[in-house]
C-alpha cells in the first residue's frame, strides 16, 4: 500500500504471475485527474514509489475496472420478517482490512436476532439493527483515526473528508432559510446522513422565534433526540457539509 495526494494504491501479486493494483480515490477526483482513463491511470501509477516497483515490467492493463467502495449503512436495517446482513446493511473502507471479520460478525449477530424474534421477542430486529448502526459508528471512529496519520497533503480533499478535522466552532450562529429551493437542494444531498436527518439538522439551526442557533446547540439536541448511538462527530460534519452546500448559513 501507498498513500499519494489523490488516495493510496494497493498492489499485491496473485497466482499465474498477475499482479491487481488498485486505486483508491473519490469520484471527483478520478473525473478531475481523468484517472478512468488507462494513460492518465498509467501515468499516476508512474508517480508512486513502492507500487511502481513492486509492478514493474508487468503489462499494463487495456481497461480499468471501477467499482464503488464507500462507505455506507443503509437507512432501514429491518422491516417485517426481513432483516439486512453483512454488506447489505453497511459497507466499510478496504483500508480497515475488515471485510472476513465483519462478514461473520454479522452473520452471528443476525442468527441471533432471529433466534430470539422467533421466540417471541419482537423488538430483537430492530435491536440488532441499532447494534449494528453502532457498529458502523465505532467503525467511522477508527477510520478517522487511521487516516489522520497521514498528513503530508493537508489540502488534499481526499485525505480532508477522512480525518475528521472539524472547523465549525461551537458559538458560531446557524440559520435554515426555508424554500422550495433548498428543500429540492436537501433531497439531493446523501453524505453523513440521510435526507430526512439533514433535514431535522436544518430546521433545528432555527430557534421558536426563527433567530440563528449556536451550532453547540444544534449538536446538543440533534443527538438528544435521536434513538441512535452517534458521535458527535457526525451531526458536526453533516453540518459542515451542508454549510459548503450553502444550504445551512453562518451568522
Amino acid at each position: 500500500m501507498e498513500a499519494v495526494e489523490s488516495g493510496w494504491w494497493y498492489a499485491a501479486h496473485l497466482p499465474e504471475d498477475r499482479i491487481i493494483v488498485t486505486l483508491m480515490s473519490d469520484r471527483d477526483i478520478v473525473q478531475q485527474q481523468r484517472l478512468s482513463r488507462p494513460n492518465a491511470w498509467m501515468s499516476a501509477l508512474d508517480r508512486t514509489h513502492h507500487v511502481r516497483q513492486l509492478v514493474e515490467g508487468a503489462t499494463p492493463p487495456l481497461e480499468l475496472e471501477i467499482q464503488p467502495a464507500f462507505s455506507q449503512y443503509l437507512d432501514i436495517m429491518s422491516g417485517e420478517d426481513w432483516l439486512a446482513v453483512g454488506d447489505a446493511a453497511f459497507k466499510v473502507d478496504p483500508l480497515s482490512s475488515a471485510g472476513i471479520y465483519k462478514a461473520l460478525r454479522a452473520g452471528i449477530d443476525a442468527a441471533e436476532a432471529i433466534g430470539q424474534f422467533r421466540a417471541g421477542q419482537e423488538q430483537a430486529l430492530h435491536s440488532y439493527s441499532l447494534q449494528t448502526r453502532h457498529q458502523f459508528e465505532l467503525y467511522l471512529d477508527d477510520r478517522r483515526k487511521y487516516y489522520s496519520q497521514e498528513t503530508r497533503w493537508p489540502a488534499s480533499p481526499f485525505w480532508k473528508r477522512r480525518q475528521g478535522k472539524i472547523t465549525l466552532f461551537p458559538t458560531t450562529g446557524l440559520y435554515f432559510q426555508s424554500s422550495s429551493r433548498a428543500i429540492a437542494r436537501l433531497k439531493q444531498l446523501k453524505r453523513y446522513f440521510s435526507p430526512h436527518d439533514l433535514y431535522r439538522l436544518c430546521h433545528l439551526c432555527n430557534s421558536a422565534d426563527n433567530s440563528p442557533r449556536h451550532a453547540s446547540d444544534v449538536v446538543a439536541e440533534f443527538l438528544a433526540q435521536t434513538t441512535q448511538k452517534l458521535s458527535a462527530y457526525r451531526p458536526i460534519e453533516a453540518l459542515e457539509y451542508l454549510i459548503e452546500q450553502q444550504v445551512i448559513l453562518t451568522v
